[in-house]
């Protein structure tokens, strides 16, 4: 008889948030059940998801900046949970398509 094999979970989320808050537990419980999870952000939220956002030290923020942040708390937090993380860095918003990374699936 084949041994049962742990399940291989996949979760993407636009930022991090989506995941790593929102369904980080139930990533965290498969894992510690044996299951392997991948988790892809398709942006680091620097706009929308950083509540900081535009301000380090009381100075203002340029993007570059929020990226690095979100992108150090999203590793940790990925870390945390058990997960291995992709961030593919489309941009958070405006999402214009026909900007490379973009696929318009509405037709």
């Amino acid at each position: 008889m084949a041994e049962k094999k742990s399940p291989t979970i996949m979760c993407i989320g636009a930022h991090d948030t989506d995941f790593l808050s929102r369904a980080g537990g139930t990533i965290a419980r498969f894992v510690q059940q044996g299951s392997r999870a991948v988790s892809i952000s398709l942006s680091y939220g620097e706009r929308q998801e950083s509540g900081r956002q535009g301000k380090i030290k009381g100075e203002e923020a340029s993007l570059e900046d929020m990226k690095k942040i979100k992108e150090e708390e999203c590793v940790k937090s990925a870390e945390a949970i058990g997960t291995e993380l992709g961030i593919l860095d489309l941009e958070d918003w405006p999402i214009t398509l026909g900007r490379p990374g973009y696929v318009d699936l509405s037709t």
